[in-house]
């Protein structure tokens, strides 16, 4: 894999600079087969339904935050979205679950959208939700069409949580001020 030449400057500024690249690791990724394997193990079966976590343990510098980049890269690259929030005494506190949270959803990111891919992420599913309606004949122009995607949503939310009740069902004038704010 071949790096463009702002790729090549942003790893050499990041390296310069003490801090792991985000992008263009897998050039120099080498020894670590076994535990990369390890973790697209890991990735496969959280693919087939699995739910999966890893911890990342060990001294300063023997490359927890490159390995974990890494892993988030690899992630994305089978279409995972990922999100890389570093919990630390000075910057963020994981007992304060509602910063983390929010940490969480600001660094998400795909192969796509590398960072803040929420409202990508949210415009593609409503996307293909309304596509599918209308491939089934529905008419978007129609009066009860915010209804019918509000209704899609919340089927599809219940497939996709196994039949868990979801705590906020998709109300249809959420659904239109989506339509009426296009990202």
């Amino acid at each position: 894999m071949g790096l463009s030449k702002r790729d090549i400057e942003h790893v050499f500024d990041r390296l310069r600079s003490g801090v792991v690249p985000e992008r263009g690791l897998d050039t120099f990724a080498v020894g670590i087969e076994r535990q990369r394997g390890e973790l697209h193990r890991l990735l496969d079966m959280a693919k087939s339904g699995e739910g999966v976590f890893k911890f990342l343990r060990g001294g300063y510098g023997c490359g927890k935050t490159f390995l974990a980049r890494l892993a988030a890269l690899d992630a994305q690259d089978k279409n995972f979205a990922t999100s890389f929030v570093v919990v630390s005494d000075n910057d963020l506190h994981f007992h304060r679950f509602d910063d983390v949270y929010r940490k969480v959803m600001q660094e998400l990111g795909t192969a796509a959208c590398p960072r803040g891919a929420l409202p990508d992420i949210v415009d593609r599913w409503i996307g293909k939700l309304e596509d599918k309606l209308i491939d089934s004949g529905a008419d978007q122009n129609a009066a009860d069409f915010d209804e019918r995607v509000a209704k899609e949503m919340n089927a599809d939310l219940a497939a996709r949580t196994h039949g868990a009740p979801c705590m906020c069902p998709v109300k249809p004038c959420a659904y239109r001020s989506h339509r009426a704010c296009p990202t």
